[in-house]
């Protein structure tokens, strides 16, 4: 399986995802709220025939394995993402952000370990730090190198979100067709 830190940062990116934390909190909650209630309400003299169930859903269960495992895909991928990848995904994103040449030659001594000779030779032209073509070469071979590092954490990170993800899809198929049956 491969996966880059660019691939899972579309994924930490993602606004459904970033819910997960907020479920993590309510359905505990819903869930001790329905236990404390009959498991129905009947309001067959209100209307004839209704009567509401309040136990928990399956789905509902599974909704919260699937935020426990998104929260922790979140965890490991705000600690081990590269910071250029997560905070620039794209040089664009770098250039809108006002950042120079200095933060780039900040950010390549920083993981002096990993810097290969392209990004030294980058560097000794400093006296050309300003073109805008230098920048995007730097950030773009600084961010190719750092997309590839952490294997183990990217591993982990993107088993986490797909194991979340694929938790869901029971709740989003049942909730369907619980929709299409109604119709």
């Amino acid at each position: 399986m491969y996966t880059n830190w660019k691939t899972i940062n579309k994924l930490g990116k993602n606004k459904l995802l970033a819910t997960s934390y907020i479920w993590l909190v309510i359905v505990p909650i819903v869930a001790k709220l329905f236990s404390l209630a009959e498991d129905t309400l009947d309001f067959s003299s209100v209307v004839p025939g209704l009567i509401l169930s309040l136990t928990l859903p399956f789905s509902w269960k599974l909704f919260y394995i699937s935020a426990v495992f998104v929260v922790l895909g979140n965890l490991v991928y705000n600690f081990c993402c590269p910071e250029i990848i997560k905070d620039y995904p794209d040089y664009s994103d770098f250039k809108e952000a006002g950042l120079s040449s200095q933060y780039l030659q900040s950010y390549a001594k920083r993981i002096q370990h990993k810097v290969d000779k392209s990004i030294e030779n980058v560097l000794e032209n400093s006296g050309h730090a300003q073109r805008d073509g230098y920048m995007k070469d730097l950030f773009w071979k600084i961010s190719d190198q750092e997309n590839t590092t952490g294997k183990f954490s990217r591993v982990i990170c993107f088993t986490l979100y797909s194991i979340g993800l694929l938790l869901l899809l029971p709740t989003i198929f049942n909730n369907i067709y619980y929709v299409v049956s109604q119709l």
